[in-house]
Order: structure tokens, then C-alpha cells, then sequence
């Protein structure tokens, strides 16, 4: 997935929402899915690996659902003003993640195993 979306963002400069679940995808969450004006990434479901990059917690991202993946390592907390509402992380493949992302920031966030 790291080189691919690059390519999608520079041909759909408006695009808002992207849908990507049961899809297959590898590799790992690019910072370049972070720009604006995308406000919901839909990832779940695929093979994605590595940890959640803090660079999508800054972007102007409300929803980001990536269940049923790979993903492990500490969750990034949120930074004053993040944007995002909902996060789903629940049933990743190797469940490694740590720590959910501070509740201050007002994220809703599902970590579980289903």
C-alpha cells in the first residue's frame, strides 16, 4: 500500500472518503493518505502491517477504520484539535497494539477483539 496511494491522491485531489476494506492490501499506512480533504479512510479487512502513523491523527481525518489488520505497536495520542471521531482497530490479526489514544481529545475508539 506504501507506494500506491501517493498515485490515487495526486489523480483525485477532491476525493473525501476512501473505501479500501476486503481489498488484500500489504505493507504499511503511508503519510501521504493524511492530506486533505480526506475525512474517512476505510481500511479494514486487508493485510495491512506496521504501526499507526502519527501523521494521520494530524490530518483532518474524522473516521479511520482499519479492523482485521496487522497493525501493532503504541497508538499514537492525538494532538490538540485532532479532527478524527471515530477510530477502529478491533480485531487485528496479531492484536499488539498498546495503549488507546487519549480519551481527552474526544476519540472514540474500539480496541477489541470483534
Amino acid at each position: 500500500m506504501d507506494t500506491d496511494v501517493a498515485h490515487v491522491r495526486r489523480a483525485l485531489p477532491r476525493l473525501q472518503s476512501l473505501q479500501l476494506a476486503y481489498n488484500r492490501l500489504e505493507g504499511s499506512l503511508p503519510c501521504a493518505l493524511a492530506g486533505a480533504p480526506l475525512v474517512s479512510l476505510g481500511a479494514a479487512s486487508n493485510r495491512l502491517s506496521g504501526s499507526l502513523p502519527a501523521c494521520l491523527l494530524r490530518a483532518p481525518m474524522a473516521q479511520l477504520a482499519l479492523a482485521g489488520n496487522g497493525l501493532s505497536g503504541w497508538l499514537p495520542a492525538p494532538p490538540p484539535g485532532c479532527a478524527l471521531q471515530a477510530l477502529s482497530l478491533h480485531g487485528q490479526v496479531t492484536p499488539v497494539l498498546r495503549g488507546p489514544p487519549a480519551r481527552t481529545a474526544g476519540v472514540k475508539v474500539g480496541l477489541g477483539r470483534g
